[in-house]
């Protein structure tokens, strides 16, 4: 996951508005493409404990927003039964007013999706197959994000950054950390981190 502009971790509305992700699910791919494409070395990515620190800063950013919206960009790697690796790109919208609002938006080649939440019903529309469906969901968005992952295995687009503590939903079962120094996402130059889990990498 990759969010743009994070200028010594003084996020700003315009900022997050303007954020983009970008979600990694293979162990090696991520970090030979970054550098492959970029020239990072090995030695370039350190300090564990100044990652830790932007992250957990830019958690408790988002935690003190009551209302926070932005666009993002997301690459879902499906790895085929002979181990070809298969982006999948798709870009949207979120819109998120706590404690129990929710629009969300998601646009690919195989999908194009809104989605609405207001606190006691879970709406998606799917606009390419003129169909929707609704399920009762009563509860805060954080509660929304857990019975969609939980119940339907259906992720809303940046979920974990939607919880009020995303830090340690991003940082749990984390077993390497890397910052990367500095990276330019739509043109806004960030910190880039790199994180590892047993089954996912992810990047911010």
């Amino acid at each position: 996951m990759c969010k743009a502009k994070l200028k010594q971790v003084s996020f700003t509305s315009r900022n997050v508005r303007n954020s983009a992700l970008f979600l990694t699910h293979t162990k090696s791919i991520g970090a030979l493409l970054l550098a492959a494409c970029f020239g990072i070395s090995s030695v370039a990515s350190a300090d564990e404990t100044d990652a830790k620190r932007l992250l957990k800063a830019m958690s408790d950013y988002l935690a003190a927003q009551q209302a926070f919206s932005f666009a993002y960009d997301a690459m879902l790697e499906v790895v085929t039964e002979d181990d070809q690796v298969l982006g999948l790109a798709s870009s949207g919208t979120l819109i998120v007013n706590r404690p129990d609002k929710v629009h969300a938006t998601r646009k690919g080649g195989f999908a194009d999706v809104d989605m609405w939440f207001d606190g006691t019903t879970f709406t998606i529309l799917g606009k390419n197959v003129n169909m929707y469906t609704q399920i009762s969901a009563p509860g805060s968005v954080d509660q929304l994000v857990d019975l969609l992952r939980d119940k339907y295995g259906r992720p809303l687009p940046a979920a974990d950054l939607m919880l009020e503590n995303s830090y340690d939903a991003l940082m749990e079962n984390v077993v390497d950390v890397k910052d990367l120094g500095s990276g330019v996402i739509g043109g806004m130059e960030c910190d880039s981190l790199a994180f590892r889990k047993a089954d996912v990498d992810f990047q911010i």
